[in-house]
């Protein structure tokens, strides 16, 4: 034995070693190799190298450079999914079906790429059909192996030994030069696995082992079928030809878009931009609570003729602005604990100096220095509060000052309710005129006398109108939602929800996490993230309603 033997055998055993003991990825070890034989001189640089020009190797890499494109561009997963629908229940015709589609999709693709691909798809299949993975996944693996047999391309020893054909001058294998035998040792390892190898198979099953830890169904867990609705647009919807986004069902309905159901096909996570059609029907989570306390809101109609700024400092009202310091006692409070209409007489009409000037939803996030309160009520009782310690430097603003800088005609509306006999006497919530994200009723405007304080207990009668804080584009828009036709409650399946591209999974919060404290509105997390959230759990409980306005905490699960 030559020394230059003894050298290749002492290279190839350490790299044995150091391919099984994994320390150092395997890709590092074939180029340590290849380094360590052309330093060691027993080839030279250019030998070394010679292998890259090899048609063989470029072979095998452009069989990666495909399988990975149909990876990618979802047609292998899509082929997978489809062909595995056929298999049924029962476990012998599964072993079959699963067998040959990878076998198939092996002759043209890479071995393990085929293996990386179904592997999701037969671990979902057991779940569904309750079978044991541990019985399918195996033949999932000799499947795989004996497709590459079926094709020239379909595993690189094929290739390498076609090429040492041509190099030696002789004719190297065609495409489907193995198909012959291929094909029958294929199908004879099909049979034995269909009708003996499965039963050689164990029964274990690590899911039902620890099945809440780790394979719960989070559409139960979660409780999602409780709060799934759909929503059907009528013909002569405003909302026809408008985006999702344009919509605002979220922000005004407080319900969160899932999917559309459109000539029978279901679109799930659907973008913002996705336009809405006639008999569309939105698949959408949420309490429908909201939408029959502001029923009310469809019987009204806009008041053109009224100025709103006018209506809102008519009969000495006024509106003040002061801003909180950064000592100031509300800091870190949100309006409802501090509850200056019940102190003060006076109303929040919105909050500048936020990175969102939403005048509707200004309630729930706590109050920092720097922030803008823009004040309105009597003018005694503003100038009240500007004697008491609780805000500083309270500033009555003038008309133009409310035009100009806080632009107060774009974000209110004066509202004429229908003049009918049965509107006399009835409250505000009986009319379902509540308070919702983008909306907020602020008084009530009478014909004779001082107009009254909205609130769910105010008597509304003929003749009345009612000064709202909205947009007043927004306003036509919520009307149109107010319309929509509630179909059923639908008990969700995972076909429902999730689908090739589709999915569900849980998210916890870190405790190194910067989002701890804020909001699923204020982070955008939607437009962020491109992922929508369902529901978080907290405290052992699933909350599903109005969740784009909880703070998040440390420990949420999404």
């Amino acid at each position: 034995m030559t020394a230059q033997i003894l050298l290749v055998l002492s290279i190839l055993a350490t790299a044995s070693i150091l391919l099984v003991l994994g320390s150092i990825p395997i890709e590092v070890t074939a180029l340590l190799v290849l380094g360590s034989v052309a330093l060691t001189g027993l080839v030279t640089p250019t030998e070394a190298l010679a292998g890259f020009s090899n048609p063989a190797v470029v072979t095998v890499w452009a069989v990666f450079i495909l399988s990975g494109g149909l990876t990618r561009t979802g047609v292998a997963n899509l082929l997978g999914r489809y062909v595995l629908r056929v298999a049924g229940q029962r476990e012998a015709l599964m072993t079959v079906v699963i067998m040959t589609s990878a076998g198939v999709m092996s002759a043209f693709m890479n071995n393990v790429a085929v293996a990386a691909l179904l592997l999701p798809v037969v671990m979902d299949i057991a779940r569904r059909t309750d079978h044991h993975p541990s019985r399918l996944l195996l033949p999932l693996a000799y499947g795989c192996l004996l497709g590459g047999l079926t094709t020239l391309i379909g595993t690189p020893p094929n290739i390498l030994v076609s090429d040492a054909l041509r190099e030696n001058g002789l004719r190297p294998f065609a495409l489907f030069d193995y198909t012959p035998v291929g094909i029958v040792v294929m199908a004879a390892g099909i049979a034995f696995m269909a009708l003996i190898g499965r039963h050689l198979l164990p029964r274990r099953n690590v899911a039902d082992e620890s099945s809440v830890e780790n394979h719960p169904d989070l559409q139960k867990q979660y409780e999602l079928a409780e709060r799934m609705h759909l929503l059907r647009v009528p013909a002569g919807s405003p909302l026809i030809g408008k985006t999702l986004a344009e919509g605002k069902i979220g922000s005004l309905l407080g319900l969160h878009a899932i999917g559309i159901l459109r000539d029978g096909h279901t679109h799930l996570a659907p973008e913002p931009a996705a336009v809405l059609w006639e008999n569309d029907a939105l698949l959408v989570t949420g309490r429908l609570d909201r939408m029959e306390k502001m029923a009310g809101w469809r019987r009204m109609s806009i008041d053109r003729e009224s100025d709103p700024v006018e209506t809102l400092l008519a009969n000495g009202h006024a509106v003040a602005e002061s801003c909180l310091s950064r000592g100031s006692l509300y800091a870190g409070k949100t309006l409802d604990e501090i509850d200056l209409a019940g102190r003060f007489g006076v109303e929040v009409l919105t909050i500048r100096q936020r990175e969102q000037n939403q005048p509707g939803s200004i309630t729930i996030a706590p109050l920092e220095p720097g922030d803008c309160l823009l004040l309105h009520g009597p003018l005694e009782k503003l100038k009240e509060l500007k004697d008491s310690a609780d805000l500083k430097e309270l500033q009555i603003l003038s008309p133009a000052e409310l035009t100009d800088t806080y632009r107060l005609r774009e974000n209110l509306l004066v509202l004429r309710p229908p003049d009918i006999a049965e509107l006399s006497g009835s409250s505000l919530g009986e009319w379902g005129l509540a308070a919702g994200e983008t909306i907020r009723p602020l008084l009530v405007v009478r014909q004779e006398g001082a107009p009254a304080r909205a609130r769910t207990e105010t008597a509304l009668h003929p003749g009345d109108r009612l000064l709202a804080v909205a947009r007043p584009l927004d306003f036509p828009v919520l009307q149109a939602l107010l319309a929509l036709q509630v179909e059923r409650q639908l008990t969700p399946d995972r076909a429902l929800l999730e689908s090739a591209r589709v999915g569900l999974i849980e998210a916890v919060l870190s405790p190194r996490t910067t989002l701890a404290g804020k909001t699923l509105s204020q982070l955008h997390f939607r437009e962020k993230f491109g992922l929508s959230v369902l529901a978080i759990w907290r405290g052992g409980r699933a909350y599903r309603s109005e969740i784009q306005d909880m703070p998040i905490r440390l420990g949420d699960i999404l």
